[in-house]
């Protein structure tokens, strides 16, 4: 999850830092936003004062662990040296944080390669494991339902963990994810003995009755924007992430969300623009249904109906 999203604030940490920060059991995360080399030298008084609370309430930090991730789309962006005591605080390209690798420019090229590398993986050994039952027996007479929740559980769950966060990343990318999906429903057709069904990835969705990856992923990004503003996530910054749409005059078009002008695809797909805009569609083309009052699992089926249908 991208540092900015979170702020904690502990004990006397408002009076140390001016900087927004993230503080968890054995980690520490301080961000800020930098424009000009003053906020450099901000940034680094703020790590000054850091080390200087850490010491007062005998905090060991250890500077080999720690890292410096720049997240801009600028061409020449302000590169500052940042310390720690009299050690140099090490500056990297990409970051794991929370499961989801975040890099520099936030395309997340990286996660998706780790992403799949992982799902390929627990393919091969779910398809080893099904090759053939008891004493040798073939398993082609299966039910097939059984097979498909291993893969729910087991490589699905891999492929769709954080979604909502690295969703955005380029259709090349996020197509790459579809091919996994597309190699396991080919070999449960071969598998189970499925006749007079086309082997291309539409006709073995609609065979199997499984959901792509791409409408899974524009549910899990409506049902994220319902759960923030029904209070089912606690985050007053989420809240105030996606403010609702005041239009200066009567629309055709239901737009209830407000969406933040974009101009590169990397902002326009982020989640602060990609998320709002898909739940605009929904409730534009689904009239009948209210994000506060229609019940969670009405609601639910509206969207499944909605993402099965038109993507």
């Amino acid at each position: 999850m991208s540092p900015h999203l979170f702020a904690c604030y502990v004990n006397d940490l408002p009076a140390v830092v001016r900087s927004d920060c993230l503080l968890f059991a054995d980690d520490f995360k301080l961000y800020a936003r930098v424009d000009s080399f003053s906020d450099v030298r901000d940034l680094q008084a703020d790590i000054d004062r850091l080390c200087q609370w850490s010491a007062a309430w005998q905090l060991k930090l250890n500077p080999a662990k720690c890292k410096i991730l720049s997240l801009t789309l600028r061409t020449k962006p302000i590169i500052g040296v940042y310390t720690m005591g009299s050690d140099g605080i090490q500056r990297v390209q990409e970051m794991r944080d929370l499961g989801v690798i975040l890099d520099e420019k936030l395309n997340f090229a990286a996660h998706v390669d780790g992403v799949l590398k992982k799902a390929n993986r627990a393919l091969g050994l779910l398809m080893r494991s099904f090759q053939t039952g008891k004493n040798g027996r073939s398993l082609y007479d299966i039910n097939p339902k059984s097979i498909i929740s291993t893969y729910c559980a087991n490589v699905r769950s891999i492929l769709e963990y954080g979604c909502v966060i690295w969703g955005g990343a380029a259709n090349t990318h996020l197509k790459r994810t579809e091919k996994v999906q597309h190699k396991f429903l080919t070999w449960l057709c071969a598998r189970c003995r499925v006749a007079n069904v086309a082997l291309d990835y539409d006709s073995l969705l609609r065979h199997f009755r499984i959901a792509s990856l791409a409408a899974r992923r524009f549910q899990y990004d409506i049902m994220l924007l319902r759960n923030i503003h029904n209070n089912k996530i606690d985050s007053s910054f989420l809240v105030d992430s996606f403010p609702l749409a005041a239009a200066p005059r009567v629309l055709r078009s239901r737009v209830l969300f407000h969406v933040p002008h974009a101009r590169v695809n990397t902002v326009k797909n982020s989640m602060f623009v990609r998320v709002p805009s898909h739940c605009n569609m929904f409730l534009n083309s689904a009239r009948t249904v209210d994000i506060w009052h229609t019940g969670i699992g009405d609601f639910r089926k509206h969207v499944i109906v909605y993402s099965t249908t038109m993507l």
